[in-house]
């Protein structure tokens, strides 16, 4: 077979098999309402490990150099559709971009405040991304206090830290 209809065929797998992920990992997302972080993570991991598998498998005929080209291809889009899916859903100058869109017309600041993320407001906000790592098991939460973290927390602050640092996306979010 020619070399770029080889390509172009891996291309074509890739794109298939990544749309697929992306609409199981969102029609799993619809059915249960979002209900579960952890679910949603299993799922897309799942999604990511089972398209992974398929195509290297599925492109059997290729060169290992093109197949594992384009797991990679497929794993960063993955990636990709994970940092955009997080950016509309958690990004806090698209959210708060979205408020005053929604609301129509020019807003004050404090007026904001109340309305940020669909009116749950920023302690809003905060308490539900403090469950969320509470739920994850990141972090002890009771309602009103934070903290301590749990070992598994202190792992992913500590990385976190370090990636923020030599990312030096320190001033950054």
């Amino acid at each position: 077979m020619n070399p770029v209809a080889m390509v172009v065929l891996a291309k074509a797998w890739v794109l298939m098999v990544w749309g697929c992920a992306v609409a199981f990992h969102i029609g799993y997302l619809r059915m249960t309402r979002a209900v579960s972080a952890v679910g949603s993570a299993v799922v897309m991991a799942l999604a990511v490990a089972g398209g992974s598998a398929a195509l290297w498998f599925r492109l059997a005929w290729a060169p290992a150099s093109l197949r594992a080209g384009a797991v990679c291809l497929y794993l960063a889009g993955c990636l990709g559709y994970l940092e955009l899916r997080s950016l509309f859903s958690r990004g806090y100058s698209l959210r708060i971009l979205v408020d005053v869109f929604r609301r129509g017309e020019p807003a004050r600041v404090e007026q904001l405040a109340v309305l940020y993320g669909d009116g749950r407001g920023l302690r809003g906000m905060l308490q539900r991304r403090l469950t969320t790592l509470a739920r994850l098991r990141l972090v002890a939460f009771d309602g009103l206090q934070a903290g301590p973290l749990t070992p598994i927390g202190r792992v992913v602050a500590a990385v976190t830290s370090d990636m923020r640092q030599a990312l030096r996306t320190e001033g950054v979010g």
